[in-house]
């Protein structure tokens, strides 16, 4: 798996680097993932993706539980 860690602050640079995470896709790289994305900007990759995110992986806060 690979992880597209923390999102960049442009979104447009997030599907950029999707992009060449998606190059590896399946020859090298079985599945691809994102960390620490807000909910919005994975909307927005995920919606782009020719791949689509298999992992989200995101630390829970207690400040963050309305989220």
């Amino acid at each position: 798996a690979l992880f597209l860690h923390v999102p960049f602050d442009d979104d447009e640079e997030n599907l950029v680097a999707w992009r060449v995470m998606e190059s590896y896709v399946p020859a090298r790289i079985g599945v691809l993932g994102v960390s620490n994305f807000a909910l919005p900007a994975f909307q927005k990759l995920y919606e782009a993706a020719a791949i689509k995110p298999e992992i989200v992986q995101n630390r829970f806060q207690e400040e963050n539980e309305a989220l």
